[in-house]
């Protein structure tokens, strides 16, 4: 988008005497905020429209990406835990780890039936 917003801004003229003040200005000429102040409204309605089209595209193009990787994990892990890993225990797939427990549930027989109520 660098190119569109230089192209839709204005020349940095020779008006700024300070480097600070030249560069600073020189730099805002590859922003957004040098389109929506510049003069030429043909220009920056334009280069306005670039940008949202390519902020659509980045976001549709990660999105993608997001949705493409999601998925190959999903997959990966769906197979691992329907066929396990070689080099671990079976056991491994299934684990899960209590923290927190009240202290009523904290000794092996409470766990089991309170588990078996949710689990049965």
């Amino acid at each position: 988008l660098l190119p569109a917003y230089y192209y839709a801004a204005r020349e940095v003229s020779a008006q700024y005497e300070d480097s600070t003040a030249r560069q600073r200005a020189a730099f805002t000429r590859v922003t957004l905020g040098a389109v929506a102040t510049d003069t030429d409204r043909a220009r920056a309605d334009g280069a306005a429209w670039v940008a949202v089209l390519g902020a659509w595209v980045l976001a549709l193009v990660v999105y993608a990406a997001v949705r493409d990787r999601y998925r190959r994990y999903r997959d990966a892990r769906l197979e691992w835990l329907l066929r396990g890993d070689p080099d671990w225990p079976r056991e491994a797939s299934y684990t899960v780890l209590l923290q927190h427990l009240p202290p009523a549930l904290r000794d092996d027989r409470s766990l089991a039936a309170h588990l078996e109520t949710l689990f049965p």
